[in-house]
């Protein structure tokens, strides 16, 4: 992004702080220190990230914890044995570090709970040409590439991204743009990769940006795909962090 264009984000976001803060005053996530998880991000980011590369691995971990859902259990206890069997989860990320923006999904068991099915539902707004199409084949590949990286558990766990034509059934309706930024929530880019559609996806089930979104300086682990939306995989604490709500 061009220093200019980064100074008047900047400015813009430092200008609307205030009311957007007043705003979202009955939907603000609270401030959550860090150093309290330390032990978690030791437990679900692997060792040779915590030693080579302590501060962007710190980073990768952190800025998940800005959620409205703020039950962290072990690692050890994403088991099938503390299925808290809600349908649909619901809850807030920080995005461009004081928005609160939606994530929601549904989540289906299994009869006998051995496997769940995370599903994510989209409306495309104004789709053109072979828009649609598109976006289904992009989404068969998102879900290639968020079922291809599991961690194993003791149930089984799919993703499913599904293109919608009713607005009342997606979870997020948005429009499709030539050339746009996003936000995940609102405008999508129609000739987004694969990658970066599995990145946005990411957003939708609770994940926030790992690099700096106004500055986009990716001072985060490379190898993640919410630091890096380009040619990055899903790492162990992405697949945590969406299945720890699963848990009671």
């Amino acid at each position: 992004m061009p220093k200019l264009t980064q100074f008047i984000a900047l400015l813009v976001v430092f200008m609307l702080k205030p009311v957007l803060a007043s705003a979202n005053s009955q939907q603000a996530i609270e401030a959550v220190d860090p150093e309290k998880y330390r032990w978690l991000y030791e437990l679900i980011i692997p060792e040779q990230d915590r030693t080579v590369q302590a501060d962007k691995a710190f980073k990768s971990f952190n800025v998940h914890l800005k959620d409205t859902y703020e039950n962290y259990p072990t690692p050890i206890s994403l088991s099938r044995n503390n299925f808290n069997l809600k349908n649909s989860i619901q809850g807030k990320i920080t995005y461009v570090e004081f928005f609160p923006k939606k994530y929601n999904y549904d989540v289906i068991y299994s009869t006998d709970s051995s496997k769940v099915t995370i599903r994510v539902k989209v409306n495309f707004i104004n789709p053109t040409g072979q828009d649609l199409e598109n976006f289904k084949k992009k989404f068969a590949e998102a879900e290639e590439i968020w079922n291809s990286h599991q961690i194993p558990l003791d149930f089984k766990y799919h993703f499913q991204f599904q293109v919608v034509n009713s607005v009342k059934e997606a979870h997020f309706s948005v429009l499709v743009l030539e050339d746009t930024r996003g936000p995940y929530d609102t405008s999508w880019n129609r000739n987004w990769k694969s990658t970066s559609i599995a990145h946005e996806l990411g957003h939708m089930m609770g994940l926030g940006d790992e690099y700096e979104t106004i500055s986009s300086e990716s001072y985060c682990l490379p190898q993640s795909l919410m630091c890096e939306s380009n040619s990055a995989s899903p790492m162990y604490h992405h697949y945590y962090f969406i299945l720890r709500r699963l848990m009671k």
